[in-house]
């Protein structure tokens, strides 16, 4: 609730009340703490409304006052009961106190209203409709009622209900006034009042109603079954989705036109008492402003988001004269992801979601792979594509909560990081669990892991990327391939066990056996396939990156070659738009045996391979160290 300004001398009226409290409490143990709790807006109810009872004495209203404290402190410790918030070892003491407060709640009240008048009837009917609106609202909780059926109806009949003591205010103030014509437009106005203040607490809320189980009109919008309990990876998850739902699909709004409407119901007591300033408008003006930023705001957001994602700034690029045969390869394809890049990757998201099975966040995972070939073409071109790669970073950073597997995340977080996102990586990176190796552990997402920390800093964590190329070196087959469980053939994790162990350990005898099963599988057409299936291009731009990650480890020469018949392959593959094939690869989610791919895709990871073999040939031909690039 609003938090409530009162004149002076109406001041004085909550302090006495305040007072009273406080000597009731002298009467119960002092372990009960009668006198502590929580301070809250409904204290100050009576005296809202104070004004429009011009005839009401100062002692009935300072015992309305006390009374609203009592039982309102009643019902929140009832609701810390209930939720489970009370420390076991404290239950009993609770219940005790909220007894004790009840009790000293009515006691007080039967010296200024007889036994015979309707606010004693008034005061059972609120108290029944609290406890039918909790219990309803407890059926949706324990999934004895599905959220589906939680309703506009239903949720306003549960904040009418657990707000309706609030209405006790009402028929007090008329009982002790003894004068019960504005008993229905009070009640009216501060049903109407609960009902926009719930809206707003359910919105500003709703990520701890969904952790919690607990349903609200504005959650029940989107979520129509109360949530499983879930890793907090997978309820971060659970979270993204369903705030671009509930703000990119107009609920928001709509929760707050509902708190706005309830308002201008609130205002119409104005009509009753015309000639009466009370400090009650002043509450409802608070929040109605409220309301109106919290709308100006969602849409202001909303709409530079929206914008952002649709608009694509110029980008006016002209690449030099390629300087021999790979760079003459990637800056085909180049040409073509730009092209992409223009059009919002709408290939690709075509593609991966019709896989996945319409599972947007899979599009982040791809986008992912090509924002990187892109990192790799920028540090070709000078810094020429510095704006785009910003704005991809911006654009993709955002989801990483919504990606479903590990291999994915770990794949954004190194994108980032080589677009100049790094600070941000470094706020939102894995954990130290996370590139902890276990007997769980998939090796190419350990090594994609580690590998992005020795992006950042490799001094800074020694031991974790040491302790993971003992991992990985003692998890290699035989053949000299490790397992992969993520992507479709075994180049992917091979290039990702070689990457981290030709920087961390480049004398381990794991280089030579991978480097000898990627040598081995090479076929006849120069290209390297699946299993036994034909050569295909994005397993050949897989294994040609795997021989550029060899640095010196033996046979420069005829991988040199091999990587020769991999170019004119890859030049027959060639498809007139400057792009390749769409090739499977990506694991559509955990578990299944779908795996996406796309054009885009297959054309990004091939621009990476060409660019890294370009470098390689020029430092060859030039005879200088063969370090290895970040690729």
């Amino acid at each position: 609730m609003t938090a409530t300004i009162l004149p002076p001398f109406l001041l004085q009226q909550t302090e006495a009340a305040a007072a009273t409290v406080a000597e009731l409490g002298e009467c119960w143990p002092e372990a009960l703490g009668m006198g502590s709790g929580r301070r809250s807006s409904y204290f100050d109810l009576p005296y809202l409304f104070q004004p429009a009872f011009r005839t009401l004495e100062p002692e009935p209203l300072r015992a309305m006052g006390a009374f609203v404290r009592l039982m309102a402190s009643a019902i929140f410790l009832h609701d810390e009961l209930a939720d489970g918030d009370v420390p076991q070892s404290l239950v009993g003491q609770r219940t005790l106190r909220l007894m004790a407060l009840q009790f000293e709640a009515f006691h007080l009240l039967q010296h200024h209203i007889p036994a015979a008048a309707p606010f004693w009837g008034r005061l059972r009917g609120y108290l029944v409709e609290h406890a039918t609106a909790s219990l309803d609202e407890q059926r949706f909780s324990t999934r004895e009622r599905p959220w589906s059926e939680y309703t506009e109806d239903v949720a306003l009949a549960i904040v009418r209900g657990k707000n309706g003591m609030a209405r006790v205010v009402a028929a007090g103030l008329v009982a002790l006034a003894g004068d019960e014509h504005l008993l229905d437009p009070l009640e009216k106005t501060i049903d109407a009042f609960n009902v926009a203040s719930q809206m707003c607490d359910d919105l500003m809320d709703w990520r701890e109603d969904l952790r919690r189980g607990i349903p609200s009109l504005f959650l029940c919008r989107v979520v129509h079954e109360r949530p499983r309990p879930a890793e907090p990876a997978e309820l971060e998850r659970q979270l993204q989705r369903v705030a671009r739902e509930l703000y990119y699909r107009g609920h928001a709004s709509y929760v707050i036109r509902t708190a706005l409407e309830a308002l201008e119901v609130a205002d119409r007591f104005r009509e009753h008492v015309p000639d009466v300033q009370l400090p009650w408008y002043a509450l409802t003006d608070a929040l109605r402003r409220q309301c109106l930023k919290l709308q100006q705001d969602i849409q202001r957001i909303t709409d530079a988001n929206v914008r952002r994602s649709l608009e694509q700034p110029e980008l006016t690029l002209e690449l030099p004269e390629p300087d021999g045969p790979w760079q003459g390869l990637a800056w085909d394809v180049l040409r073509f992801l730009l092209r992409q890049w223009q059009l919002g990757f709408g290939e690709l998201r075509a593609s991966v979601q019709g896989q996945s099975g319409g599972d947007a966040s899979m599009d982040t995972s791809t986008r992912a792979l090509v924002l990187e070939a892109l990192c790799e073409a920028d540090a070709h071109l000078g810094g020429a594509l510095q704006g785009l790669l910003a704005r991809e970073a911006l654009l993709l950073r955002d989801q990483l909560g919504l990606l479903p597997d590990p291999l994915s995340r770990a794949r954004l977080r190194r994108a980032l990081t080589r677009a100049g996102d790094g600070a941000w990586v470094e706020t939102h990176g894995p954990t130290r669990d996370e590139t902890r190796p276990t007997g769980e552990r998939d090796d190419e997402v350990l090594a994609e892991l580690l590998y992005t920390q020795w992006l950042k800093a490799p001094a800074r964590c020694t031991e974790s990327l040491q302790g993971g190329a003992d991992w990985l070196e003692a998890r290699q087959l035989a053949d000299g391939a490790w397992e992969g469980r993520w992507n479709l053939g075994p180049y992917a994790c091979i290039h990702a066990c070689l990457r981290l162990l030709t920087r961390t350990r480049p004398g381990s005898p794991a280089i030579r056996r991978a480097l000898g099963f990627v040598r081995r599988h090479q076929q006849a057409d120069g290209g390297w396939g699946v299993g036994a299936h034909a050569s295909d291009p994005l397993s050949t731009a897989l294994a040609l990156l795997c021989l550029a990650t060899a640095r010196e480890q033996g046979g420069e020469a005829e991988d040199l070659d091999r990587a020769a018949r991999a170019r004119a392959y890859l030049k027959t593959a060639h498809e007139p738009d400057g792009a390749w094939r769409a090739q499977p690869l990506l694991r559509a989610a955990p578990g299944t045996e779908r795996y996406l791919g796309s054009r885009t895709l297959t054309s990004a990871l091939v621009l990476t391979a060409t660019l890294e073999w370009h470098r390689r040939a020029a430092l060859t031909a030039d005879s200088a160290d063969l370090e290895p690039s970040t690729s």
